[in-house]
């Protein structure tokens, strides 16, 4: 479960951007991300390693994880995760860049790239933002770190998001 809670806490943190040109829309989008219940579905690909399905749900309250068929509850809130997220805005150099206008699903995007990099750990990606609700819609991120996975694959969903059956 180690990796699991390392893994949302990157995804959170690893967003933090430093508020300058196109990395300003990223960090409000990621920001809003945080702040915003969701269902998100996530491909993660370890070195050496068969890739992991799995999912998350932040309903406002609790965070979650699906790991195989077993929702579990994590130790994190929201405003944990939006804290380690502002702590590594101001430890992590960034850049941005606007690559180009895009729908998914009928839905107007704009698609982002980014680079980050902190003292263990350095993340490329790209992001795609919801020109309707600020939100990412999809991401994709190549991490070079030991405590996380080497490719992540990550779709939002914000409608009807509730609790999981916890077992």
């Amino acid at each position: 479960m180690s990796y699991v809670l390392a893994f949302v806490l990157l995804l959170g943190a690893s967003y933090g951007l430093h508020a300058q040109d196109a990395c300003q829309v990223v960090l409000d989008s990621m920001n809003k991300m945080n702040a915003t219940p969701r269902h998100s579905y996530f491909t993660m690909t370890f070195t050496g390693r068969p890739p992991v399905e799995s999912e998350a749900i932040f309903d406002g309250s609790n965070s979650y994880m699906k790991t195989g068929q077993k929702w579990s509850r994590l130790p994190l809130t929201p405003e944990q995760l939006q804290k380690q997220t502002e702590e590594s805005q101001k430890r992590t150099r960034h850049t941005c860049s606007f690559v180009r206008d895009e729908t998914i699903n009928d839905e107007p995007v704009a698609l982002y790239s980014f680079n980050t990099e902190s003292a263990t750990s350095h993340s490329e990606g790209r992001v795609w933002i919801s020109k309707r609700s600020g939100l990412p819609l999809q991401q994709e991120t190549n991490i070079t770190s030991s405590a996380a996975p080497s490719f992540m694959r990550a779709r939002h969903e914000y409608a009807n998001v509730k609790a999981p059956p916890i077992s």
